[in-house]
């Protein structure tokens, strides 16, 4: 009995564990640093926006979002997901919102001087974002994204 206990339910279980997990990581990395810097835009419409979905995202609860998905998306757009893709979207746009706020916050804990610094080297604003901000702010960012991928 314990033989197919392990076979049938446990080991299919943790393989899908482990790829709900680390395709949820990669898909909230890749919304988490698009949000987050985007978070700092110039631009108060994209700022705006940005938060907006920083606030509905990190407000609701990412289970009822995976509800909605599953359930509620295809009454009303005739659509529906793989049980799979329907977890990984919502948990990464669910964790992403989160890790935008680490990103944001890791930017702007950049000191202004280096900012100042690439505008006196005339750094174009995605310079200064790739060569001077972003190697500051990734090593600040690593802890909580840490913290992150254990509550994923």
């Amino acid at each position: 009995m314990t033989a197919g206990l392990w076979e049938n339910w446990l080991l299919p279980g943790v393989w899908i564990t482990i790829q709900l997990t680390l395709y949820s990581a990669v898909f909230a990395a890749v919304v988490a640093f698009g949000i987050g810097m985007a978070r700092t835009s110039r631009l108060w419409i994209v700022r705006f926006l940005t938060g907006c979905y920083v606030e509905v995202f990190r407000g609701t609860s990412a289970l009822v979002l995976m509800f909605w998905l599953f359930f509620v998306m295809p009454l009303a757009f005739g659509y529906q997901l793989v049980p799979m893709w329907a977890a990984v979207l919502a948990l990464g746009l669910t964790y992403g919102a989160y890790g935008s706020e680490i990103v944001r916050g890791a930017i702007a804990a950049v000191a202004p001087a280096q900012r100042e610094a690439a505008i006196a080297l005339s750094f174009t604003p995605a310079q200064r974002m790739r060569r001077v901000i972003l190697p500051q702010a990734i090593p600040e960012m690593i802890p909580p994204f840490n913290t992150l991928l254990i509550e994923l």
